[in-house]
């Protein structure tokens, strides 16, 4: 991704495990479980942070100029994503996820 203007992420990916490196500039990730909720500054293209699946994930404040790369386990594919916060914290309160 490139020229972000918005906040992007605001998902969960059901079945994928992704890498997000910071290549130019800087942005903000956050990550939660649905109990729990970390932030993470991403602005070192010698660092990437590992997301693995089941994670809702948010990202905001891009730098101008900032390029994020994302490295997948799996094709992108809408169906296998929650697309909402109200959608992730049923899944993962069901007894179907656990």
């Amino acid at each position: 991704m490139h020229h972000i203007v918005s906040e992007r992420g605001g998902h969960a990916h059901i079945d994928t495990d992704q890498v997000v490196i910071a290549l130019a500039g800087s942005f903000e990730m956050v990550l939660s479980t649905g109990s729990a909720k970390k932030t993470f500054t991403m602005k070192d293209p010698t660092n990437g942070l590992y997301i693995p699946r089941m994670i809702f994930i948010e990202m905001s404040d891009f730098s101008p100029g900032a390029v994020c790369c994302v490295l997948a386990s799996t094709h992108y594919d809408i169906k296998k994503s929650l697309r909402n916060w109200e959608d992730y914290k049923k899944v993962i309160s069901s007894a179907k996820y656990i």
